[in-house]
């Protein structure tokens, strides 16, 4: 039987510069960004990124998440996260995004007030699939979200 893959985490410039942005635009999303890449170093955890200009989030041989930076308007800046890859996936892995889109993180978005508060929103074209975040997210929230994340089950 052929050895497991080893997945690595590789930060692309376009990225880290649209990372780097979010920075002083949208401070609380920064902080979870760099808080998957944390979460993705820690060895022997089993999450691992891919990254272009936007990063895809997996556990061990499953997708979980595309999470997009929207820099547009720099002004209104977003973050989205959705359940579907922006092109194909690692070799090696499968769709996993059911295991954390849906109840988990509606439970999440509701703690905090988000519908209720207007920063976050569904995506009309992907419902459920994919959740909106404004500037105006609490960074507790995106702290809950990071730590919901590493809690999944390998």
């Amino acid at each position: 039987m052929a050895d497991a893959p080893t997945f690595t985490t590789e930060l692309a410039p376009a990225y880290v510069k649209r990372r780097e942005t979010m920075m002083t635009i949208f401070p609380a999303a920064h902080g979870f960004l760099i808080g998957l890449e944390r979460l993705a170093g820690a060895g022997g955890r089993g999450y691992h990124l891919a990254t272009s200009d936007n990063v895809h989030l997996y556990l061990d041989r499953r997708f979980l998440a595309h999470v997009r930076l929207e820099l547009a308007v720099p002004e209104a800046p977003r973050l989205s996260l959705l359940a579907k890859p922006k092109l194909g996936l690692k070799v090696g892995t499968g769709d996993g995004s059911n295991m954390f889109f849906g109840s988990r993180l509606e439970r999440l978005i509701a703690k905090h007030d988000g519908f209720k508060m207007g920063w976050t929103e569904k995506n009309g074209k992907n419902g459920d699939r994919e959740r909106v975040f404004s500037a105006a997210a609490p960074s507790e929230f995106f702290h809950d979200l990071l730590t919901a994340i590493g809690e999944l089950p390998r």
